[in-house]
């Protein structure tokens, strides 16, 4: 049993029996366990009493020794009390009897030390005129170290004559004899430097730190630096003439890295009131910054040359990247505990400051490698077949050549130049819809006829892509929202879009970012949208010309026809033969043989689930869709039932203006007329459709007697019938005189 919990402050009986309990014991046997659990306490009271009876008994005996000794420890403590008292009154004693002398022995040390202040004084001023006597002897021996002991002296004397009235001539004076010994000494100071001669730079330095110009020395440092980093850079150059920009970066950051280690452990010897890791830093900025010819010059003559720049520029940022890092990890490892190296954002800023101009032409170069590709991507030389084909295979080229351009940009900028790739899509776009303005034209200069349905499938096709082209472009907006609302990913922690960017470029992302961020209905790509639009307006224009041609060629007929019926077909008509009698004549039978073909050749785009059709007529206007009724979507049977309405409401416009510009007829050819019109109104009604108003308008008043013609045009309970419809009727009917 455990007994430990009895011990504890906020011991709660409740949860001890509680979990006493629970214990398996508890269910096989419940009384048993009590009954033991109970024994046991009862046993361990009994041992605890034992032992504070035990406890007790040893204390009582124990009283009074400690009773005695507390006895003891109060008279020790009275009698050091006294004495006390006794030794306090010796020290008053003495130091009434001693105060005066003290005093005078106060004033007696205060006076020596004067004494020696003032004889120091006059030693140095006496030091200072030999001094300044010698050391233009010494300065012309040319003996550096003899040089640095004399200025240090005449420093040290001069920091004794602060007070006299000619110091600031003196300290002047001192001046121009540091300025003398730093001539003499620096030349000496930069050969050793740069021969890494650590014996006559550890007597240099020595030289410096007397004449208190260690400052100085870094100065030097870099100056020495950056003169051999410059040579090894141009010996790289002079060496791999036959190599580019990339070889050269990759060879000269080798050199920088060991140059690095090779210096660190030379300033820890040489230089050691010096940071390595900071002085460093500024060496290679400094070099960075001032390389002939510079880095940036290099890397623009090379993206001249290069067939695509882009990937020539990441594969260079690849090694600068590789540099950056390499260098912070080393210069933290130097500096220690401290970690963070100020001097390493100068480096890092340096380093990348090639790429800032490079960055500004992003879209440019983008630009260069998109458009030569997408052109080629529809052959101008090929028929109208193998266009379109080309056409329809393009987007989904185009779409992998942008996300491609996307995903380039992510991995290179960070994303941060989104700007300027939106501005080489635009390009791109334009292109693409180039190549279907093109085929368009081609399409519109196709000659169709009934039975060659090539032109009427090249036009789906033609809208298919475009409406592809559309579907695609939103999801490829919808994928540069989603990077822009979101923080750029893999970016290191040296590098921020201040550091790849210019200030113009800068802004310009960050207010697309912000934009993005206050959720706005933000159109990214706009311009490339209002391209689409324009482009599908124009090709279903192009695109139901095609399929309306053969429509319009046969509905050219009416005008060759004898509808006065003199000498020709309808001599033998007459008007009171039955309706029976007149069977459609020849033109509108094509004209309805075809639009009863259209659904069959129309499946072949519908069986495939593809909505691109249906996306492209939702977002245009057809020619004659005003007039048809319902409304546009993507599915299906709205596509098939949208073309073949607007091919039908074509139809019966054009054969009724076509109809109303008959001069004469004749009441045979009058039924004549009126049985084409109604073998057309049969067909539109297996299609589902219906005659259009102006027609059936017409064959109203076709129908009608010449005694009632005036009644039906003018019948109450109807909708009027169109004045310009009645005019021509009693012109080609000649009821021109009727009233």
């Amino acid at each position: 049993m455990d007994l430990s919990a009895f011990s504890d402050e906020k011991f709660d009986v409740k949860q001890w029996v509680g979990q006493v309990f629970e214990a398996p014991e508890m269910k096989e046997n419940p009384e048993g366990h009590a009954a033991t659990v109970v024994m046991k306490l009862q046993l361990f009271i009994q041992e605890v009493n034992n032992s504070l009876d035990e406890t007790s008994h040893q204390v009582l005996q124990s009283l009074p020794r400690l009773v005695r000794d507390v006895e003891a420890v109060r008279a020790e403590a009275a009698r050091l009390r006294e004495q006390m008292s006794v030794a306090k009154a010796d020290i008053v004693k003495v130091e009434q009897e001693t105060a005066q002398s003290m005093r005078t022995l106060t004033r007696l040390d205060t006076v020596k030390s004067r004494m020696e202040r003032t004889c120091q004084a006059l030693k140095e001023a006496d030091n200072w005129t030999t001094l300044s006597a010698d050391v233009e002897e010494v300065l012309e021996s040319g003996s550096l170290q003899q040089m640095a002991d004399k200025v240090a002296a005449l420093q040290q004397s001069l920091d004794v004559l602060g007070h006299v009235s000619d110091y600031e001539e003196r300290r002047q004076t001192l001046e121009e004899h540091r300025n003398r010994l730093e001539a003499t000494a620096s030349p000496h100071l930069v050969a050793a430097i740069t021969d890494n001669d650590t014996a006559r730079s550890l007597v240099l330095v020595e030289v410096f730190r007397q004449m208190a110009r260690l400052p100085q020395l870094e100065k030097y440092y870099v100056r020495c630096q950056r003169a051999e980093l410059q040579r090894r850079w141009s010996a790289h150059l002079e060496a791999r003439q036959e190599e580019g920009v990339l070889e050269w970066l990759t060879a000269f950051s080798e050199t920088l890295v060991d140059t690095w280690h090779t210096q660190t452990r030379w300033l820890e010897q040489v230089m050691p009131h010096l940071s390595p890791a900071s002085t460093l830093c500024c060496v290679l900025a400094d070099t960075l910054a001032s390389l002939q010819p510079s880095v940036a010059s290099c890397l623009d003559t090379a993206t001249k040359e290069h067939s695509d720049p882009l990937q020539l520029l990441e594969e260079c940022k690849r090694v600068t990247d590789r540099l950056v890092t390499t260098l912070l990890q080393v210069a933290d490892a130097t500096a220690g505990s401290s970690g963070s190296v100020p001097a390493a954002s100068a480096l890092v800023e340096a380093t990348y400051a090639p790429y800032v101009t490079q960055l500004q032409r992003y879209g440019r170069y983008q630009e260069q490698l998109l458009v030569p590709t997408i052109k080629a991507l529809v052959p101008s030389s090929a028929d109208l077949q193998e266009r379109v084909d080309a056409v329809g295979s393009s987007v989904s080229k185009l779409m992998t050549l942008l996300h491609s351009a996307l995903d380039r940009c992510l991995s290179f900028t960070y994303g941060y130049c989104l700007p300027q790739l939106l501005d080489a899509f635009q390009c791109a776009f334009e292109t693409e819809l180039a190549n279907v303005n093109a085929t368009a034209k081609q399409l519109e200069s196709q000659p169709s006829a009934g039975s060659d349905w090539t032109v009427f499938h090249a036009s789906l096709r033609l809208l298919q892509a475009i409406g592809d082209l559309m579907t695609q472009t939103s999801r490829l907006e919808e994928r540069v929202l989603s990077v822009l609302s979101q923080p750029p990913g893999g970016v290191p922690a040296h590098l921020s879009a201040a550091r790849l960017l210019s200030a113009g470029d800068q802004s310009r992302y960050q207010q697309l970012v912000d934009r993005v961020a206050e959720g706005d209905s933000l159109v990214l790509l706009e311009p490339c949208h209002r391209l689409l639009d324009s482009t599908n307006e124009e090709v279903q224009k192009v695109a139901f010309r095609a399929m309306f041609a053969p429509i319009r060629s046969q509905l050219k007929a009416v005008e060759t026809v004898d509808w006065e019926g003199r000498g020709g077909a309808g001599a033998s008509l007459s008007a009171d033969l039955p309706d029976f009698s007149y069977t459609p004549q020849e033109y509108i039978t094509q004209v309805g043989q075809y639009l009863m073909t259209l659904p069959q050749h129309l499946e072949p785009f519908m069986t495939q689930h593809d909505p691109t059709l249906g996306r492209a007529l939702q977002s245009g206007v057809m020619p004659y869709s005003s007039s048809v009724s319902g409304g546009r979507s993507e599915s299906e049977s709205s596509v098939v039932h949208y073309i073949i309405s607007c091919l039908s409401e074509g139809a019966c416009q054009v054969y009724a203006d076509t109809i109303v510009r008959i001069q004469h007829i004749s009441a045979g050819m009058t039924r004549q007329l009126v049985a084409d019109i109604d073998y057309l109104g049969n067909v539109l009604d297996d299609l589902g459709l219906r005659l259009a108003e102006s027609l059936h308008a017409l064959s109203t008043l076709l129908r009608c007697p010449a005694t009632e013609y005036g009644r039906v045009s003018a019948a109450a309970g109807q909708p009027p019938l169109p004045p310009r419809l009645v005019a021509a009727v009693r012109q080609m009917r000649g009821l021109v005189s009727e009233s």
